[in-house]
């Protein structure tokens, strides 16, 4: 799954678009998928993981590709406010016009979840270690 992220022309020519580069593309290991559903490391420079699987049950590549955007979405902001929310937004518009250039993706949020899928990162009012704030996990 690894290997087909990283290979995906459709992100790699928004990478390229942007001047974002991810040195490691790597899976979350079991301790932090109970926490994250990805992490993205110096703002995608260093280091990209994501959760590939739960209940050693592997997810399908569209529920993957949606952790991924939103972790190349913590390339620009760290936070989950309005302006990380319109730039996934738009990754999904570049991606879905890449990938399907006949379709009009149109301009509404329902781009930004396009597989609807039932994997969703649920923000809790509990402190991530280290310090305050909030941190996902996924169900």
């Amino acid at each position: 799954m690894l290997k087909q992220l990283g290979s995906d022309k459709h992100l790699k020519t928004i990478l390229t678009a942007r001047k974002w580069r991810v040195e490691v593309l790597r899976e979350l290991n079991s301790r932090e998928a109970k926490s994250h559903c990805g992490h993205n490391a110096g703002m995608g420079a260093k280091e990209i993981a994501i959760q590939l699987r739960k209940g050693g049950r592997f997810f399908e590549y569209d529920q993957c590709l949606k952790i991924m955007m939103h972790e190349l979405s913590h390339n620009e902001h760290s936070n989950h406010g309005a302006q990380f929310k319109a730039l996934e937004v738009d990754l999904w518009r570049q991606y879905n016009a890449l990938a399907h250039p006949f379709v009009d993706v149109g301009s509404g949020r329902a781009q930004a979840d396009p597989f609807g899928s039932d994997i969703h990162c649920i923000w809790r009012s509990r402190s991530s270690p280290g310090g305050g704030g909030t941190r996902p996990f996924c169900s």
